[in-house]
C-alpha cells in the first residue's frame, strides 16, 4: 500500500478513514469536504505569507531544498517540503529551523 499525501492527511483526523481511503472504500469529498478545503488552503497561503514576512528574503526557502542547504542550515523556514520514499510521500507544509539549539542535528527541526 502506497501512503499518500491524501491518506496521510485523512489519517490524521481519522485512522478508520484512512483505512477505506487506502481501499478504495471511500467516495468523493462532498460539497462540504470541498469547502474545508479552500478553507485550509486559503489560511495556509496566508500564514505562509506572514511567515515568510517575518523573516528576510534569503531565510526561507518554498519547495524540497538540496540536502547540502539544510546541513548548512541556510534557512530557517522552509515551506511545501517533500519527503518521498518508495513508500511514503508527504508534503509538509512548514519547518523551522530551532534556533534555540544551534549545536543540534540537522534532523532536529520543528515541523509546523
Amino acid at each position: 500500500m502506497s501512503i499518500t499525501q491524501e491518506i496521510f492527511e485523512v489519517f490524521l483526523k481519522c485512522p478508520t478513514k484512512a483505512h477505506l481511503y487506502s481501499e478504495g472504500s471511500v467516495a468523493t469529498q462532498p460539497e462540504f469536504g470541498e469547502w474545508q478545503r479552500r478553507e485550509q488552503d486559503e489560511f495556509k497561503e496566508a500564514a505562509g505569507a506572514r511567515l515568510r514576512s517575518s523573516v528576510r528574503p534569503n531565510e526561507w526557502y518554498m519547495g524540497t531544498p538540496l540536502i547540502e542547504q539544510l546541513e548548512q542550515r541556510r534557512y530557517r523556514f522552509i515551506s511545501d517540503y517533500v519527503v518521498a520514499g518508495p513508500e511514503l510521500f508527504a508534503r509538509l507544509q512548514g519547518l523551522e529551523l530551532d534556533c534555540s539549539r544551534i549545536g543540534a542535528a540537522v534532523g532536529e527541526v520543528l515541523v509546523r
